[in-house]
């Protein structure tokens, strides 16, 4: 079984057991006391990815430009699911998960002619505690800090119309990370939300940061509309050489539409 195989595998596991947790948290909540206030939140991401990615010992700074279209159009698996969790001392947690399996062509850099394919399977996970302070009535600030896991397989194919090499590389690796999301309530029905957030300090990645904007609408007590743009960025070199070397350097962008569920 390759490992590309086996990433689905694992992060179609991850998928299913983060919507059992929405849903069974859903059940948790309607019994909940009021001090606990629960949201999950499934949406769809139409991100661009750019950058470059090298894998062993031949394929070194290839470049990566996946569109949203492209995405759609090749995306194999998806799974996208936002939780969180707050409770009225102002503490709680929060937790993101999201994957992807799309390709791209491109040029190869050390010959025109020739021509670069990547499947490219991303996949990223965030844990984070977080910490609320209401400013005013209609302004509060949640500081966070926690984990962000990546998950990447890249696939390169050069294809020179006689051998067509494929090189198969990826790692995974877990990025301490922190950051600050403010919420401001403009009515009783509409809300925006800046959040952004920044990690790896050279500890395993080079950088990773994210940055997004959302503006959500109350269509019910309980349930609200959410739309926005989220862009995450990384940075990673596994240090090893030869046939074990891996990095990706890109940033992946784009808007995205939700639907919250409060309980």
């Amino acid at each position: 079984m390759s490992n590309t195989v086996r990433r689905k595998i694992a992060h179609t596991s991850i998928g299913s057991l983060v919507t059992l947790a929405s849903f069974s948290a859903l059940s948790f909540g309607a019994q909940a006391e009021d001090a606990w206030q629960f949201s999950a939140t499934p949406y769809l991401f139409a991100p661009s990815i750019k950058g470059d990615a090298s894998a062993g010992r031949f394929v070194n700074d290839t470049s990566i430009d996946v569109d949203s279209g492209d995405i759609f159009d090749h995306l194999d698996l998806g799974a996208m699911v936002h939780l969180e969790t707050h409770h009225q001392s102002g503490w709680g947690a929060i937790v993101d998960y999201a994957f992807m399996d799309l390709y791209s062509k491109t040029q190869s850099p050390l010959n025109p002619d020739h021509q670069v394919k990547a499947d490219v399977f991303q996949g990223t996970l965030e844990a984070f505690a977080a910490y609320r302070t209401t400013i005013t009535p209609t302004d509060m600030i949640d500081t966070y800090a926690g984990i962000r896991w990546w998950d990447i397989d890249a696939d390169l194919e050069l294809r020179n119309g006689t051998t067509n090499p494929t090189v198969s590389s990826g790692d995974d690796w877990v990025d301490p990370v922190i950051g600050a999301r403010w919420t401001k309530q403009w009515s009783p029905d509409w809300k925006t939300s800046l959040d952004g957030n920044v990690g790896g300090f050279g500890i395993v990645s080079d950088f990773t940061a994210a940055l997004q904007a959302v503006v959500s609408y109350d269509i019910s007590d309980g349930i609200s509309l959410a739309a926005g743009y989220k862009a995450l960025w990384v940075d990673y070199d596994n240090d090893k050489s030869g046939a074990d070397h891996f990095a990706y350097d890109t940033v992946t962008h784009g808007p995205q539409i939700g639907v919250t569920f409060r309980f």
